[in-house]
């Protein structure tokens, strides 16, 4: 009998604990089944509002801080599209003083005056003899600098007449500022001649790709002590002209080249090699330079009739020119100019096939600068 109902008690605990595990299996069975539905309908019905979202006052109104973001980025942003193009100024030694005043006075009309120059302006000093800033420019914009201007520490060690090399138009466009700073403060022609073009090719050009021009006072070599006023006096003139070559860079909307300085020189240079074989090929020299100016002049006479110039006609003019110094600086692989008529002027005793061959070269490029004018 006690056996009995032990065994009957057994079987109600294993039934019961069956009942309770069964129990416990369906529950969260059908707890997962309505969390699972709960998941997928918020799901769905996250999905539905974030495309409501999306669609929201016509796809407006879900990138609205965005929207806000740009307009005060907008806001404090330069809108002149030359702004990222730049004018470059590398100074040394003695130029580094004539560069901090010169970028000091830009800062002081800016403040005061709200200027904003069309192009970005990046002084770059440096010393020792080692000059870093092509290098550093060149490896992420070298394709944006419109003119690199260069006042090493050489600049004021000459007592000779100011003197510039460089590329061609941006060679012309220093003399023309020099020329300006003359007439508007009367300084003499032992200071600053511009009469003799023999002074500017004293000096080679940099072995630079970019358009360029090296500002100095020629190196006579001359025994007389020169006093502190006249030192200070090249300097106040050295700073005019780099001032005022720069202001013109940075502001006017179109950047345009007098090629008179280039057909001077030319001229000059031609007229020092006296050798007969070589008649023929300066005739051709001639001609091409006299074809190059025709193209040059009737740019210019487009430029100066535009009347209501747009922002992309301004940009495609510039750049336009840019392609032209580079052009007409025509470098080879060490970056040396081929069209560099103080090299033409150490030729004059050199073999007949070398003068020849570089006469050569430098009808090719002036080809190549016709070209690109005419293709434009």
């Amino acid at each position: 009998m006690a056996r009995g109902v032990s065994e009957s008690s057994e079987f109600v605990t294993k039934r019961m604990c069956f009942s309770l595990i069964f129990s416990v299996s369906f529950l969260s069975l059908l707890c997962g089944f309505l969390l699972g539905r709960f998941a997928t309908q918020r799901a769905i019905e996250f999905r539905a509002e974030k495309k409501r979202i999306e669609l929201a006052g016509n796809g407006l109104e879900n990138t609205e801080y965005l929207q806000r973001l740009m307009l005060e980025q907008l806001e404090r942003a330069p809108l002149d599209p030359d702004f990222e193009m730049y004018v470059v100024v590398s100074a040394s030694g003695e130029g580094v003083g004539v560069a901090l005043e010169l970028a000091k006075i830009f800062n002081e009309i800016q403040g005061e005056y709200k200027w904003k120059p069309r192009r970005s302006l990046i002084f770059c000093l440096f010393s020792g003899s080692l000059n870093p800033c092509p290098e550093i420019l060149s490896s992420f914009m070298s394709h944006r600098i419109v003119a690199y201007i260069v006042v090493h520490h050489q600049a004021l060690q000459g007592k000779g007449p100011f003197i510039v090399s460089g590329s061609d138009i941006i060679q012309s466009i220093v003399l023309e500022s020099a020329s300006i700073v003359k007439s508007s403060f009367s300084y003499n022609d032992q200071l600053l001649s511009l009469n003799n073009t023999f002074h500017n090719v004293t000096t080679s050009r940099l072995a630079l790709e970019i358009p360029h021009a090296v500002l100095s006072f020629t190196n006579y070599s001359v025994t007389y002590n020169e006093n502190h006023h006249e030192k200070e006096l090249r300097k106040i003139i050295l700073a005019q002209i780099l001032g005022q070559t720069v202001w013109r860079l940075s502001e006017c909307l179109v950047i345009k080249w007098n090629p008179n300085y280039l057909n001077e020189i030319a001229s000059k240079a031609l007229q020092s090699i006296n050798n007969t074989e070589l008649v023929e090929v300066k005739g051709k020299v001639q001609e091409i330079l006299v074809d190059l100016t025709t193209n040059v002049k009737t740019l210019n006479g487009k430029i100066d009739t535009i009347e209501n110039i747009n922002t992309l006609d301004t940009r495609i003019l510039n750049d336009l020119l840019i392609d032209l110094d580079r052009v007409l600086l025509c470098s080879d692989k060490q970056h040396q100019s081929r069209t560099d008529w103080t090299e033409f002027f150490r030729l004059h005793r050199e073999p007949f096939n070398i003068i020849l061959m570089y006469i050569n070269e430098m009808i090719k490029c002036y080809e190549n600068a016709i070209q690109l004018l005419q293709n434009r």
